[in-house]
């Protein structure tokens, strides 16, 4: 069973969100909003996401698992 990481809105109401789901299919996030996350995420870790990388980033377990990595000084 998968815990719910944070409840985000869409607009047919809220939606849990865990490790599965994904970020188009679930949340309707296109590339556009994508290359905005992505910035987010590198500002907030200090980290640079490389556009190969981004391209593989479809469910928030990816996300997490990316972060880790690159982090952790993997990539």
């Amino acid at each position: 069973m998968e815990s719910v990481i944070l409840t985000y809105t869409v607009k047919d109401g809220p939606i849990k969100i865990t490790e599965g789901t994904n970020l188009s299919e679930n949340l309707g996030i296109n590339s556009a909003r994508m290359v905005d996350i992505v910035l987010d995420l590198e500002d907030k870790f200090k980290i640079s996401i490389p556009d190969s990388d981004m391209e593989q980033m479809n469910t928030v377990g990816e996300i997490v698992t990316l972060i880790y990595s690159l982090c952790n000084g993997a990539s």
